[in-house]
Protein backbone atom coordinates (compact mmCIF):
# COMPACT_ATOMS: atom_id res chain seq x y z
CA UNK A 1 0.00 0.00 0.00
CA UNK A 2 1.57 3.31 -0.59
CA UNK A 3 2.41 5.49 1.96
CA UNK A 4 3.14 9.60 1.06
CA UNK A 5 5.13 9.74 4.21
CA UNK A 6 7.14 6.46 4.91
CA UNK A 7 7.22 6.88 8.67
CA UNK A 8 3.80 6.16 8.82
CA UNK A 9 3.86 3.05 8.69
CA UNK A 10 3.77 2.20 12.09
CA UNK A 11 0.19 4.12 12.41
CA UNK A 12 -0.92 2.51 8.63
CA UNK A 13 -0.44 -0.97 10.41
CA UNK A 14 -1.98 -0.79 13.13
CA UNK A 15 0.70 -0.47 16.26
CA UNK A 16 -0.69 0.91 19.59
CA UNK A 17 0.66 4.03 20.36
CA UNK A 18 1.42 4.96 16.97
CA UNK A 19 0.52 8.72 15.85
CA UNK A 20 0.32 10.03 11.92
CA UNK A 21 2.42 11.83 10.67
CA UNK A 22 0.06 14.85 8.50
CA UNK A 23 1.62 17.40 6.56
CA UNK A 24 0.26 20.46 6.37
CA UNK A 25 2.35 21.69 3.47
CA UNK A 26 4.51 25.16 3.65
CA UNK A 27 1.53 26.27 5.85
CA UNK A 28 3.31 27.16 9.43
CA UNK A 29 6.02 29.23 7.96
CA UNK A 30 3.68 30.74 5.83
CA UNK A 31 1.02 31.80 8.78
CA UNK A 32 4.89 33.27 10.38
CA UNK A 33 5.03 35.20 7.29
CA UNK A 34 2.09 36.62 7.20
CA UNK A 35 1.59 37.80 10.64
CA UNK A 36 3.59 40.99 10.37
CA UNK A 37 1.31 41.78 7.68
CA UNK A 38 -2.10 41.11 9.53
CA UNK A 39 -0.95 43.26 12.18
CA UNK A 40 -0.06 45.86 9.49
CA UNK A 41 -3.01 45.63 8.02
CA UNK A 42 -5.13 46.17 11.07
CA UNK A 43 -3.20 49.28 12.03
CA UNK A 44 -3.56 50.72 8.01
CA UNK A 45 -7.33 49.93 8.48
CA UNK A 46 -7.85 51.78 12.08
CA UNK A 47 -5.60 54.77 10.63
CA UNK A 48 -7.26 54.91 7.32
CA UNK A 49 -10.78 54.44 9.38
CA UNK A 50 -9.98 57.99 11.80
CA UNK A 51 -8.28 60.06 8.63
CA UNK A 52 -11.43 58.86 7.27
CA UNK A 53 -13.52 60.35 10.12
CA UNK A 54 -11.39 63.13 10.47
CA UNK A 55 -11.44 64.47 7.36
CA UNK A 56 -15.60 63.84 6.94
CA UNK A 57 -15.74 65.85 10.55
CA UNK A 58 -13.58 68.81 9.01
CA UNK A 59 -15.94 68.93 5.37
CA UNK A 60 -19.18 68.95 7.78
CA UNK A 61 -18.20 70.78 10.43
CA UNK A 62 -15.06 72.48 9.71
CA UNK A 63 -14.07 76.66 10.06
CA UNK A 64 -11.96 78.06 7.35
CA UNK A 65 -9.29 80.36 8.46
CA UNK A 66 -6.12 82.42 7.30
CA UNK A 67 -2.86 80.54 7.95
CA UNK A 68 1.01 81.26 6.28
CA UNK A 69 3.84 78.86 5.94
CA UNK A 70 6.53 78.63 8.29
CA UNK A 71 9.00 76.25 6.56
CA UNK A 72 8.89 73.34 3.94
CA UNK A 73 10.48 70.26 3.97
CA UNK A 74 11.52 67.14 1.54
CA UNK A 75 11.18 63.69 2.58
CA UNK A 76 13.25 61.48 0.61
CA UNK A 77 11.86 57.78 1.61
CA UNK A 78 11.79 55.22 -1.14
CA UNK A 79 10.62 58.30 -3.01
CA UNK A 80 10.02 62.14 -2.13
CA UNK A 81 7.79 63.66 0.26
CA UNK A 82 6.06 67.01 0.51
CA UNK A 83 5.76 68.68 3.80
CA UNK A 84 4.69 72.28 5.12
CA UNK A 85 4.50 73.37 8.34
CA UNK A 86 2.02 76.75 8.70
CA UNK A 87 0.22 78.20 11.15
CA UNK A 88 -3.14 79.55 11.90
CA UNK A 89 -5.18 81.68 14.54
CA UNK A 90 -8.49 80.08 15.58
CA UNK A 91 -8.68 82.03 18.88
CA UNK A 92 -5.99 84.24 20.45
CA UNK A 93 -3.41 81.55 19.99
CA UNK A 94 -1.46 80.75 17.46
CA UNK A 95 -1.44 77.01 16.33
CA UNK A 96 0.92 75.05 14.20
CA UNK A 97 1.21 71.95 12.07
CA UNK A 98 2.66 70.17 9.87
CA UNK A 99 0.95 68.84 6.68
CA UNK A 100 2.00 66.46 3.44
CA UNK A 101 0.75 67.97 0.25
CA UNK A 102 1.56 67.18 -3.24
CA UNK A 103 4.41 68.36 -5.36
CA UNK A 104 2.51 71.05 -7.26
CA UNK A 105 1.25 72.79 -3.60
CA UNK A 106 4.80 72.87 -2.61
CA UNK A 107 6.39 74.43 -5.20
CA UNK A 108 3.81 76.98 -5.23
CA UNK A 109 3.80 77.91 -1.76
CA UNK A 110 6.56 79.52 -0.31
CA UNK A 111 8.07 80.36 3.21
CA UNK A 112 5.33 83.04 4.35
CA UNK A 113 3.04 82.54 1.71
CA UNK A 114 -0.63 82.63 2.34
CA UNK A 115 -3.15 79.74 2.63
CA UNK A 116 -6.47 78.84 3.67
CA UNK A 117 -6.85 75.78 5.84
CA UNK A 118 -10.39 74.40 7.69
CA UNK A 119 -10.37 73.18 11.18
CA UNK A 120 -12.78 71.64 13.88
CA UNK A 121 -14.20 74.77 16.11
CA UNK A 122 -14.41 72.51 19.40
CA UNK A 123 -10.81 71.23 18.90
CA UNK A 124 -8.80 73.16 16.69
CA UNK A 125 -5.55 70.99 16.84
CA UNK A 126 -7.74 68.91 14.20
CA UNK A 127 -6.80 70.92 10.63
CA UNK A 128 -6.62 70.08 6.97
CA UNK A 129 -5.25 72.60 4.22
CA UNK A 130 -8.39 73.51 2.18
CA UNK A 131 -10.50 72.56 0.17
CA UNK A 132 -11.18 69.47 2.17
CA UNK A 133 -11.74 66.43 -0.13
CA UNK A 134 -13.21 62.37 1.05
CA UNK A 135 -12.04 61.50 -2.11
CA UNK A 136 -8.15 61.02 -0.77
CA UNK A 137 -8.93 59.22 2.75
CA UNK A 138 -11.73 57.57 1.00
CA UNK A 139 -9.28 55.82 -1.73
CA UNK A 140 -6.74 55.24 1.47
CA UNK A 141 -10.03 53.23 3.19
CA UNK A 142 -10.67 51.09 0.32
CA UNK A 143 -7.17 49.95 -0.17
CA UNK A 144 -6.59 49.26 3.39
CA UNK A 145 -9.72 46.96 3.55
CA UNK A 146 -8.54 45.69 0.15
CA UNK A 147 -4.68 44.53 1.37
CA UNK A 148 -6.43 43.81 4.92
CA UNK A 149 -8.94 41.10 3.67
CA UNK A 150 -6.57 39.44 1.00
CA UNK A 151 -4.11 38.84 3.74
CA UNK A 152 -6.48 38.07 6.40
CA UNK A 153 -8.09 35.27 4.16
CA UNK A 154 -4.62 34.05 3.38
CA UNK A 155 -4.03 34.01 6.72
CA UNK A 156 -7.50 32.28 7.80
CA UNK A 157 -6.82 29.58 5.44
CA UNK A 158 -2.77 29.20 6.25
CA UNK A 159 -4.23 28.82 10.01
CA UNK A 160 -7.22 26.26 8.88
CA UNK A 161 -4.74 24.08 7.31
CA UNK A 162 -2.88 23.56 10.59
CA UNK A 163 -5.90 23.37 12.96
CA UNK A 164 -6.72 20.42 10.27
CA UNK A 165 -3.82 18.61 10.55
CA UNK A 166 -3.07 19.28 14.27
CA UNK A 167 -6.99 17.58 14.18
CA UNK A 168 -5.62 14.77 12.26
CA UNK A 169 -2.91 13.88 14.35
CA UNK A 170 -4.44 13.97 17.42
CA UNK A 171 -7.90 12.40 16.44
CA UNK A 172 -7.62 10.85 13.19
CA UNK A 173 -8.25 7.23 12.45
CA UNK A 174 -7.07 4.76 9.72
CA UNK A 175 -9.33 4.36 7.06
CA UNK A 176 -8.47 2.66 3.37
CA UNK A 177 -8.65 4.29 0.25
CA UNK A 178 -8.13 4.41 -3.41
CA UNK A 179 -5.81 6.74 -6.17
CA UNK A 180 -7.83 8.48 -8.29
CA UNK A 181 -4.89 10.29 -10.30
CA UNK A 182 -1.66 11.44 -9.33
CA UNK A 183 0.50 13.79 -11.27
CA UNK A 184 4.12 14.97 -10.56
CA UNK A 185 6.92 17.84 -11.35
CA UNK A 186 10.25 18.62 -11.09
CA UNK A 187 9.96 22.85 -9.07
CA UNK A 188 13.94 23.63 -9.26
CA UNK A 189 15.02 20.30 -7.60
CA UNK A 190 12.02 19.78 -5.44
CA UNK A 191 9.93 16.71 -6.08
CA UNK A 192 6.24 17.34 -6.26
CA UNK A 193 2.89 15.44 -7.10
CA UNK A 194 -0.78 16.18 -7.19
CA UNK A 195 -2.44 13.30 -6.13
CA UNK A 196 -7.21 12.88 -5.92
CA UNK A 197 -8.15 9.90 -4.18
CA UNK A 198 -11.06 8.96 -2.59
CA UNK A 199 -12.25 6.64 -0.07
CA UNK A 200 -15.67 5.03 2.07
CA UNK A 201 -15.92 7.35 4.84
CA UNK A 202 -17.69 5.71 8.06
CA UNK A 203 -20.49 7.49 7.69
CA UNK A 204 -21.65 5.75 4.69
CA UNK A 205 -20.62 8.17 1.82
CA UNK A 206 -17.78 8.14 -0.77
CA UNK A 207 -15.72 11.48 -0.29
CA UNK A 208 -13.31 12.36 -2.53
CA UNK A 209 -10.10 14.96 -1.79
CA UNK A 210 -6.76 16.36 -3.41
CA UNK A 211 -3.86 17.65 -2.18
CA UNK A 212 -0.72 19.14 -3.71
CA UNK A 213 2.82 18.37 -1.95
CA UNK A 214 6.16 18.37 -2.18
CA UNK A 215 7.61 15.16 -1.24
CA UNK A 216 11.25 14.87 -1.65
CA UNK A 217 11.11 11.73 0.58
CA UNK A 218 9.62 9.93 -2.51
CA UNK A 219 12.12 10.65 -4.95
CA UNK A 220 13.47 7.26 -6.84
CA UNK A 221 10.32 5.09 -5.29
CA UNK A 222 7.33 4.71 -8.09
CA UNK A 223 4.66 6.62 -7.79
CA UNK A 224 0.88 5.34 -7.26
CA UNK A 225 -1.48 4.29 -9.86
CA UNK A 226 -5.16 5.16 -10.28
CA UNK A 227 -6.96 2.36 -8.35
CA UNK A 228 -3.79 1.59 -6.17
CA UNK A 229 -4.67 1.17 -2.42
CA UNK A 230 -3.64 4.17 -0.06
CA UNK A 231 -3.80 4.68 3.50
CA UNK A 232 -6.30 7.73 4.64
CA UNK A 233 -6.22 9.43 8.18
CA UNK A 234 -9.95 10.44 8.78
CA UNK A 235 -10.79 12.75 11.42
CA UNK A 236 -14.72 13.30 8.98
CA UNK A 237 -15.79 14.00 5.89
CA UNK A 238 -14.45 17.02 5.49
CA UNK A 239 -11.04 16.53 7.49
CA UNK A 240 -9.12 13.89 6.32
CA UNK A 241 -4.93 13.09 4.47
CA UNK A 242 -3.54 10.01 2.81
CA UNK A 243 -0.76 8.88 4.70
Amino acid sequence: MFLLYPENEAFAKGEPGARPRVDAGENGCLALFLLPFVVAGVVIVVLAARELWTTALLETRGVEAAARVLSREVVQDDGASYCVTYAFSPGEAELTRRESVSEKFYGEHFEGAGLTVCYLPDDPAVSRISPISLVPALLVAVFALFWSALVGGLFFATGRALVRARRLVRAGRLVPGRVLSCASWDSEGDLWIKLRYELESPSGFTVAGDIRRRVDQLKGRPLPRPGDPISICYASDRVHAPL
